[in-house]
Parts: structure tokens; sequence; C-alpha cells
């Protein structure tokens, strides 16, 4: 990726390149959780014809006033996406495999097939989220103590893993009740529904790349395809791996399908991951900018046939802005990507440019770890925007489908931004050639794919 990560300029948020969503926005709004005004990060899926919303949420001064602190998960029921009114509980992430408290990132919600045969059809709510995890890293080979000259002292470095867990709902989810490990308590509304429970954490330990075993693992995308789950470990080049299991709780993380194509760039920090990616509607139509590798299409009227995912990621870059008064701190960007619903699952379309909205960063000074502007989307969900039309979460879609996008602002908020899909689809910019072999001079590869069994 052509990433100009030690720049430092003012940015001009006037630039053609910068996406100001208001023209595809329908409505915005500040997601307040009941007993959490602090809650952030919130991600959303349907589930079983509810609405869920999950957010993260600090201990304050586990560890000092600001952080690190310890963290856990709120899970919110939604009375509909309509006013984003939610009950919501805490749910407490233990952490077995680390002898620090738990310092849990960032919980995304995935629904996954079901594993028992018996319950086939009832698909299983599952969180993905990243978490501290104790490395052995060798033995030291100093004697401990006159009488114990063979032993050898275990020497661990701790490093953030990505952990999934089954999120129950209620007693007759998950079948055996063995693997409850987390504490719960509720707060706001009442509510007659069971509390929910989080089943043993497996943790992801290992992964393709010679630095995989020390480099911290954070933000991996998760999607669905034919009945099974897949993340995206990096954008650039596009990794996409699926976990075997070694252990009851140990899993690996093997490389599937690597491509990558230099018309993919992004000048604003490393791409990361962002919200889940979701199934586009099989068809779009309405009137966009056709924008085609920079070229307007001859018609205002363009219908793209999709059979592809969708996902908003995040990235960061240390500048100075209009927003920082002219301060050299951390700004985070948000940007959107497709990429093609079968394998290799190359990229097909890219933001041109960050996503903004007004007031993005305009938000009370909070307490922050160090100086930052911050915007992290965290969920997508698409639903038929029609009067009449479906809420059942169905990606069939049709027009006037909408996009409902969650994030956190600040580390302290909760927003919701719904759009009008069919426009934002279109001001995407589609990537160069994928079967083109040759880019031109050069003699490399426009589109390399590389498929490990």
């Amino acid at each position: 990726t052509k990433v100009n990560s030690n720049e430092v300029s003012l940015i001009d948020f006037n630039s053609p390149k910068i996406l100001d969503l208001h023209r595809y926005i329908k409505t915005i709004k500040q997601i307040i959780v009941p007993g959490f005004p602090d809650a952030f990060n919130p991600s959303i899926v349907r589930y079983n014809h509810m609405v869920l919303l999950s957010f993260r949420t600090r201990i304050k001064k586990a560890y000092g006033p600001v952080g690190p602190d310890g963290n856990r998960m709120g899970l919110g029921f939604l009375s509909g996406t309509k006013t984003f009114n939610i009950t919501s509980h805490i749910i407490e992430f233990d952490n077995p495999y680390c002898s620090t408290p738990s310092r849990a990132h960032d919980p995304r919600l995935i629904i996954t097939p079901n594993p028992n045969p018996s319950n086939s059809n009832s698909p299983q709510l599952r969180v993905l989220y990243s978490n501290l995890y104790a490395l052995e890293l060798s033995y030291d080979p100093t004697t401990i103590g006159s009488s114990n000259r063979n032993k050898r002292l275990r020497m661990f470095k701790e490093s953030r893993r990505m952990f999934t867990s089954t999120l129950m709902l209620n007693s007759h989810e998950g079948g055996s009740s063995g693997s409850i490990s987390s504490s719960m308590s509720s707060t706001g509304s009442s509510s007659n529904r069971e509390h929910p429970v989080l089943s043993v954490p497996q943790v992801i330990t290992n992964y393709h790349g010679a630095d995989a075993r020390f480099k911290e693992q954070k933000n991996w995308i998760p999607f669905e395809y034919k009945q099974r789950i897949y993340y995206i470990q990096n954008i650039y080049p596009h990794k996409i791996v699926t976990t075997i299991k070694e252990t009851a709780v140990r899993l690996s993380a093997p490389v599937l399908y690597e491509t990558e194509n230099p018309d993919v760039f992004w000048d604003y920090g490393e791409m990361r991951g962002g919200t889940p990616a979701v199934l586009l509607p099989t068809s779009l139509t309405g009137t966009g900018s056709g924008i085609r590798s920079g070229i307007e299409s001859v018609t205002n009227e363009v219908e793209i046939e999709v059979g592809e995912y969708i996902t908003i990621f995040h990235s960061s870059k240390m500048m100075k802005s209009i927003h920082s008064n002219g301060e050299i701190i951390q700004h985070y960007f948000m940007g959107a990507y497709t990429f093609e619903a079968k394998p290799p699952f190359r990229i097909t379309r890219i933001s041109a440019g960050p996503i903004f909205f007004h007031d993005m960063y305009n938000s009370p000074d909070y307490p922050t770890y160090k100086p930052i502007k911050c915007i992290f989307p965290m969920g997508l969900l698409i639903e038929d925007g029609s009067p009449s039309g479906s809420t059942s979460g169905s990606t069939s879609g049709s027009l006037g489908s909408l996009l409902h996008l969650t994030m956190g602002k600040q580390d302290h908020e909760s927003w919701v931004v719904t759009l009008d899909l069919n426009l934002f689809i279109k001001s995407l910019r589609v990537v160069g050639s994928l079967n083109e072999s040759q880019d031109g001079d050069e003699g490399r590869s426009k589109s390399r794919t590389k498929t490990r069994t």
C-alpha cells in the first residue's frame, strides 16, 4: 500500500478526496447506554428477531486515573433501528491465559453456524475480541537455589491476541452449562431476559509469518462464507485466514488466500480492521457517480451487480489539523472497501479518501491515554428502508436499502450513522482490473494471488 505515514500536513476537509457522508446520511444519533455514559465502540447484529449491540466500557482506575484500565463488555437489547433505545447488561471478561486483569478490547458480535447438528437451523452468537495472552519465551538456565539446580525458570511475555467466545442469551442455548465462566450484572431498564453468559474463551495462538509470534493481533475482520467463518487478518496484502482447533481452548489460523493489487492505495496510515464484513444485496440500482478507475460512467444511472462483501476499516496518522488546533497528534480515519464474495476474496472497491461527517471530531475534552482525535467503526447492519420493507436483516436487499454504521468516538461515546446504501456504494472507487497479468513498463503483476492449502 502506498502509505505516506511520516507526512505531517494540515488536512483539508474540503478536498475532493474527503467523502462527506452528509450526501448519503439519513440519520445520525448518539447511542446512550443506561448506566454507562462512557460506553464506546459499539458493534451491531440482528439475531433471532432481535437487534443486539455490544459495547466496551472501562473499570475505572484499575491501574491509574486514565489507563490502562480493566475492560468490560456490555450487551444491549435494542427496541429497533428507528430509535436505538437500549436495555443493557454488563459482561465480565475472564482471562484464564494471563496473570493480569482482563483488558479485553472491542468486542464484535458475529453470527456463526451452530456446530451442534441438532440445532443446525439455529445460528450461534459469538463474540470476537482481543485480550492479553502470556507467551512463553524461553527457559532461563540460571539455577534456582541449591536444592533445585535442575529446574529452569520459565519466562513469559504478554502480547495481545484474538479471542472468541460463544454468547448465550438464555439457559437454553449452548448446551452444556459447564463452560460458563463469566459473572454477570445488569443495569438500565428492567427486563425479564435471563442474563447473557460467555463460554470459556478460545484464543488464536498460531499464525502465518516470521514475526507473528510476537506481533500483537487486533481488529481482525470476520465474515461468513458457505457456513464457515473466515477472518481478514491483514487488509493489504489482503490475508484471509480461518481457524483450526488445536486444543479445546487454542486455535491456529493458517492463511488460505493472499492477494494484493497496486491500485489499492490509502494515504492516511496503515489500513486496519473495523467492522465485520457483511454481504451486500444481490443487486443495487440507483443514481451515483459511476466512478471506475477515475473515469466517470457515461450515465448517472448505474447498476452494480454485487457479489461482494463490504467492511468499514480504520487507520491513524500523526499529523496536525484544524481539529487539533495545529498540534501534531494522532488522528483516526475511516474508509470503506468491498471484496469478492468468493475465493480468493480480492478487493474490488475502496474509498478514494477518508469518510467524514460534520462534527466527527467534535466532542468534550475526555481524558484519553494520549491526545487523539478518534473515530472507530465497529458494526454494520443492512436493512430495507422502505416503509413496508423487511427488517429481518436479510441481505437480499432492494432499492432503498439502508446501512447502519455503528462507531466509537473519542473512546467515550457510541454513535450510529444510517446511510443510503445504494448511493454510498457508488461513491467507492473501483480498483484496477483484476484480470490484467502485467503492469505496463514496471513488469510486475497487477493482481497477485497466493493460495495456501
